[in-house]
């Protein structure tokens, strides 16, 4: 079963000739940077101890959510799963303010994201949250503008590469470290 997140990389794979092993080595290559920038971050700010980043994912998808999960457990990134919108809004408001990066779904059954969305928006938790919305759904432009607007760090579409999703921790890493430094 090819999964989203992966098939950029197995284009790329194909596209470039590599093989397995020299694939591999270039992503422990890629993953050892990323852990570098992550201590020098964390080296420029006044804390005696250096923050581990806690993700939490949002999502009904079982297999996407374990596979984000692997991903950043290669990152030495803690994650947190919730695959049902109501449990992750009650997660929100009780523990909401300890991760770093949450990364919500907007399209599940019952209640949907844009329910804890707005539940959150309606409680004015969604500024003190660094919510990306990660969807494989249809979302147009000005709902795209209206999510940012109303308070979403970002909007991630499905499938997303794996350099994106680097790209995105280390930002919303490094902006939590200087904001804490503020």
């Amino acid at each position: 079963m090819v999964l989203g997140l992966y098939s950029p990389y197995q284009k790329q794979l194909k596209e470039n000739n590599l093989n397995l092993i020299e694939y591999r080595k270039e992503r422990e290559r890629k993953i050892k940077r990323m852990g570098k920038a992550y201590k020098d971050l964390n080296s420029n700010t006044n804390m005696t101890e250096s923050p581990i980043p806690i993700v939490l994912v949002i999502d009904d998808n079982e297999d996407m959510t374990e596979m984000l999960c692997d991903y950043f457990d290669t990152q030495n990134i803690n994650c947190k799963i919730i695959n049902d919108s109501k449990k992750g809004l009650e997660e929100l408001r009780k523990e909401g303010e300890k991760y770093t990066l949450i990364l919500l779904d907007l399209a599940m059954p019952e209640f949907s994201g844009y329910d804890v969305f707005n539940e959150l928006k309606k409680e004015n938790l969604l500024s003190s949250r660094n919510i990306i919305i990660f969807t494989a759904s249809a979302v147009t432009d000005s709902e795209i503008q209206e999510l940012l607007n109303t308070g979403a760090k970002g909007v991630i579409k499905k499938p997303i590469s794996l350099d994106e999703l680097d790209e995105l921790v280390q930002n919303t890493v490094r902006s939590t470290l200087q904001d804490k430094e503020n």
